[in-house]
């Protein structure tokens, strides 16, 4: 019994022990396999987490990448069409302006105004290339960036004079501008020659009149000094500063005054007698006194044409020419005398010798009397415009009453009523009337200029004008004696990038002629 009952227990005992044995067996596999599978989870866990950091910097590295890639080409796009060098604005530009207007000459010409209007209130479009040094000269006492100007007759009313000058040129010449306002002639009066890239235009003086292009000039120069304040006060000129020109500056900036009384409901005349264009004579001492010309760009000069009305008598136009320049003589570098455009009936008269001779006279003492008033300031230079149709002997005799009268400049030309052979192919077009500028133009230019130079012998500088689009016609005008040129009807043509490549092609020529 005992036995059985030790037997028994030994059984259970070695049943116990076997179990236990087991089960401590199965308990370290558990575990080993629980840390094994621990470890596999937190390789894989790691493995995970090393590939999602992985992944995400080399997104972030990929969307930096795409990122600067876009500023970048945004940078560039934006330099580029900025640039009047970009091939855009000949290529694209102009044809759009041409679909815009429907084909319509005046209206592009009034369209591009608007535009150059607004990139240069706003800088957007800019002659990024500094001029060289071999190109600046000093003329009448004022210095010029480059030889390459805009001749009168794009910017009529002086609407967009600093797009014009952002652009390239070194001189931009607004107007004609006639005393009082007038339509021109009945359109349609502006006609393109493709075939040659010429112009033949009988717009007949159209113009605001003196009153309006008077504030925008004012405004101008007040909207200057509002933008350059601090630079103005601060720069190495301010010493030259008196009382009076402070007095000035601070009343452009008090919101309840203006140094310009208003003009509303008043004639022109009336204006003069409260005085509203002595402003002009503060303002114009303001700006030569912190070293600037009236262009308000260094080395760069704005000119006014003045013209007559057509309701003038031709025998009173003297009246018409001395009120321009008592008007415009402080918020212009120079004033131009129009007494050659073609679509004024009588004006051509005016080249006459007994005519000229009284023209020039009055107004020489006009200038001259305005110029003695400021003590120390430059007198204004008085320059005339002619025709390229004068014969020898007419040529001959203007060029002795511009030595005689001490005119300060002649501008050679204005357009011609010829057609020459070489003029274009549109003969329907050729047969309107009006005057012909482009490259026709030239000879009979070139030929006006060498007379009057072989005449004048380098007394009187001379301005080139007609027919120029390239750095050859330049240096074609130079040679015959022009101090600098004018352009335009190549500008319809050539598109705003114009400016610089004539400026570089010329630099180029320089230096060839120099070797």
């Amino acid at each position: 019994m005992i036995r059985r009952t030790i037997y028994n227990s030994s059984n259970c005992i070695s049943r116990f022990s076997s179990q236990s044995i087991r089960c401590c067996s199965n308990n370290s596999l558990r575990k080993e396999l629980e840390l094994s599978l621990r470890q596999q989870h937190h390789h894989q866990n790691y493995s995970t987490s090393t590939d999602s950091i992985n992944g995400s910097v080399s997104n972030r590295l990929w969307n930096y990448t795409k990122l600067t890639g876009l500023l970048i080409g945004f940078t560039t796009s934006i330099v580029y069409l900025t640039d009047t060098r970009s091939s855009i604005h000949s290529w694209l530009s102009l044809p759009i302006l041409n679909l815009i207007s429907d084909g319509d000459p005046e209206k592009a010409h009034s369209l591009a105004v608007k535009a150059l209007k607004f990139v240069g209130q706003k800088g957007l479009i800019k002659d990024r290339v500094d001029d060289s040094d071999r190109l600046s000269f000093e003329l009448w006492g004022k210095k010029f960036k480059n030889p390459i100007g805009l001749a009168a007759g794009f910017d009529k009313d002086g609407d967009c004079i600093d797009g014009l000058f952002d652009i390239g040129f070194g001189y931009v010449e607004i107007g004609s501008i006639t005393p009082e306002a007038q339509p021109g002639n009945p359109r349609p009066r502006l006609f393109k020659l493709s075939s040659t890239d010429s112009i033949i235009n009988r717009y007949g003086f159209n113009s605001e009149g003196h009153l309006p292009v008077l504030i925008k000039l004012r405004n101008r120069i007040l909207n200057f000094v509002e933008r350059n304040r601090y630079s103005i006060l601060n720069n190495d000129r301010s010493s030259n500063l008196d009382r009076d020109d402070l007095d000035l500056i601070q009343k452009i900036f008090e919101p309840s005054s203006s140094p310009i009384p208003s003009t509303e409901g008043q004639s022109l005349r009336d204006q003069e007698a409260n005085d509203l264009f002595r402003i002009d004579e503060r303002l114009d001492g303001l700006i030569e006194k912190i070293g600037l010309q009236n262009s308000l760009r260094p080395q760069s000069v704005l000119a006014i044409n003045l013209g007559k009305n057509l309701t003038t008598a031709t025998t009173d136009s003297i009246k018409d020419f001395k009120l321009g320049i008592q008007r415009f003589n402080h918020l212009a570098d120079l004033l131009v005398i129009n007494i050659s455009s073609p679509n004024t009936p009588g004006l051509r008269d005016l080249q006459g010798k007994e005519f000229l001779e009284e023209l020039l006279k009055d107004l020489i003492q006009t200038r001259d009397e305005l110029g003695s008033k400021d003590e120390g300031r430059r007198k204004t230079p008085v320059l005339i415009k002619i025709s390229p149709d004068l014969s020898v002997e007419e040529l001959v005799e203007i060029s002795e009453v511009a030595k005689e009268s001490k005119v300060d400049g002649i501008i050679v030309s204005n357009t011609t009523i010829q057609r020459p052979i070489e003029c274009g192919t549109e003969k329907e077009l050729l047969k309107e009337r009006g005057g012909l500028s482009g490259p026709p133009l030239k000879p009979l230019s070139l030929r006006a200029l060498s007379i009057i130079y072989s005449n004048t012998q380098g007394t009187i500088p001379l301005i080139g004008c007609g027919g120029i689009s390239s750095g050859r016609d330049v240096l074609d005008y130079g040679l015959a004696g022009a101090s600098f040129v004018q352009l335009y009807s190549s500008l319809v043509f050539g598109g705003i990038g114009l400016p610089r490549r004539i400026k570089d092609e010329l630099v180029e020529l320089l230096d060839d002629y120099k070797d």
